[in-house]
């Protein structure tokens, strides 16, 4: 898995990348993990959902409770492709909840802390669906974005083609020339390798963490003009809160809202669907704004 050069140094994507395999932990006992980062989830380096992901399967490897409740995750540090140190530690447990602590480090360096609440099965209570999806086509009648990107001749990012696959409705006229417009994007997406997802309920999660990452800076972008777009915003933090497990649908329908810019920082929101309408996830982050390459309408 991952990449490599082939005669003439061009990169060439092997096989597809597997959340599963990519986002596992390996015990050392005592709470402790290790990780080893694919290079298949590089953006600006490593993708904050993809770390996220690690986050959470560390903690669910040590939760006394079946169901993740949210993660709150914080980027300290950019990490390079290689293993990473883990570790989790309880701050709170009672019979009905858990809050558990993740450090991820490298070679000492501090890369993510995150804190995640897991919950019991036993926990009941009222029921309501307060928000409605959008109102999208399928994904079998939208393009996919790797497609639109290439005939409007920008960047096809890697992580587009080995990690997973994004329909976005609505207009994607990203020429020089493109006005502000709403800061918002809606479509589905899915994972190009398929996981288990329908038997492992942490790795649904993360699944539905990468989603409510990757669509927030992709958001924002669109309620800038073209031209101003000369700047990038790495993520300071991601929460995401866990509502209803996808059940191993294959397409999940994302919309991303960009909510306010300002003072160096960008905020964004997100919401993750079942085909079905069922709420699966809600997420925000804070991004911090740094001069760059010019983005496209959808890197993050």
């Amino acid at each position: 898995m991952g990449a490599a050069e082939d005669h003439r140094g061009a990169v060439v994507f092997r096989t597809m990348a597997d959340l599963d395999t990519d986002s596992a932990v390996s015990s050392l006992g005592e709470g402790r993990f290790t990780a080893v980062l694919s290079r298949d989830w590089s953006v600006w380096g490593p993708n904050g959902g993809y770390l996220a992901a690690i986050a959470l399967r560390a903690a669910g490897a040590m939760a006394r409770f079946p169901r993740p409740a949210s993660l709150s995750c914080n980027f300290l540090g950019v990490a390079t492709f290689a293993a990473v140190d883990v570790e989790v530690t309880a701050l709170q447990r009672s019979r009905r909840a858990e809050c558990l602590r993740v450090e991820m480090t490298q070679r000492g360096k501090p890369i993510l802390h995150a804190t995640v609440w897991t919950l019991a099965e036993t926990v009941d209570g009222p029921a309501a669906e307060w928000t409605e999806p959008p109102i999208v086509p399928g994904p079998e009648r939208l393009p996919a974005l790797e497609a639109q990107v290439a005939a409007e001749q920008h960047e096809v990012l890697p992580i587009w083609l080995t990690c997973y696959e994004i329909r976005l409705a609505g207009e994607h006229d990203e020429g020089a020339d493109r006005p502000a417009r709403d800061p918002v994007v809606r479509g589905w997406m899915r994972m190009r390798e398929p996981g288990p997802f329908a038997s492992d309920v942490w790795l649904d999660a993360c699944r539905a963490i990468v989603a409510a990452d990757l669509v927030q800076f992709p958001a924002v972008t669109q309620g800038f003009p073209a031209r101003d777009l000369t700047f990038v915003a790495p993520s300071l933090d991601l929460y995401t809160a866990f509502h209803r497990p996808a059940e191993g649908v294959e397409w999940l329908l994302v919309e991303g809202q960009g909510v306010a810019a300002g003072g160096g920082l960008i905020a964004g929101r997100a919401s993750v669907w079942a085909p079905d309408g069922r709420p699966v996830a809600t997420g925000s982050q804070q991004m911090l704004v740094r001069g760059g390459t010019r983005p496209t309408a959808s890197s993050g």
